[in-house]
């Protein structure tokens, strides 16, 4: 291993063209090169660009340098652990790491986890990130549909009021079943909402919980030859729901 080698002598460790070569093959060779070569920009940047988790072996000044860091998170999100505590507050930088694991939002400074754009790019990549986002974006119902197309339990990390619309919980059952259990008792009685709950439990195609979406003629015809499989109160819902039938052509 490249790595091995580097490890073996200080007289390699120290020559700027060896480092350079091992590192752009692995860019964890950068643990054992010089404290001087550690804050070689070059050298660094073609560490983190082989490796984003190389950054925790630059200098600090380095860990400290947007350059730097920017590539180190675009190749690996976590990389924003080892960034210096400004670039925290750095938008560009905190945006490139939630692209890649929108759970890094954890690591954001308070100022961006108010950040809708910061947020909303988190939540679009893991929508359970929501917990990691401030009081005031938990209740932008933008940022809570985001976060529930993404992962309905997400549902539970939104404010009481956004876990009362209606469209924002249908979402959030279609695409986990449990968000069924965060959502207030009077919602959990309503048809739409039970429906939709019950048709995701058993596996029936969840586009019917989309309130903009229609049942195909196909689908219809599937259920009432199967309408014994299927509650009998699902089944006379859909029976007294003529305008939810329309032929797909």
């Amino acid at each position: 291993m490249i790595g091995d080698l580097l490890n073996s002598t200080t007289e390699l460790q120290t020559d700027r063209e060896v480092v350079l070569k091992a590192v752009k093959k692995t860019g964890f060779a950068l643990q054992y090169a010089s404290d001087k070569l550690k804050g070689d920009k070059d050298i660094v940047l073609a560490a983190v660009k082989s490796n984003g988790q190389a950054l925790q072996y630059a200098s600090r000044e380095l860990r400290r340098d947007k350059k730097v860091v920017l590539s180190a998170v675009e190749n690996e999100g976590e990389a924003l652990y080892y960034a210096d505590d400004k670039l925290k507050e750095d938008k560009d930088t905190v945006l490139a790491a939630v692209k890649q694991d929108g759970y890094l939002l954890e690591w954001a400074s308070d100022e961006l986890q108010q950040d809708k754009d910061v947020v909303l790019a988190a939540v679009r990549r893991n929508g359970s990130a929501l917990y990691y986002a401030s009081h005031k974006l938990k209740a932008d119902k933008d940022v809570v549909l985001a976060a529930v197309k993404s992962h309905g339990y997400a549902l539970k990390y939104a404010t009481a009021e956004v876990r009362a619309d209606k469209e924002v919980i249908l979402i959030a059952v279609k695409n986990r079943r449990n968000a069924f259990g965060y959502i207030s008792s009077d919602l959990q009685k309503d048809k739409d909402v039970l429906f939709c709950h019950n048709f995701v439990s058993m596996g029936i195609p969840n586009m019917l919980c989309e309130q903009d979406n229609f049942i195909p003629h196909s689908l219809w015809a599937s259920i009432l030859a199967k309408q014994s499989s299927i509650p009998f109160y699902l089944f006379y819902y859909l029976s007294n729901k003529p305008d939810l039938v329309k032929q797909n052509s």
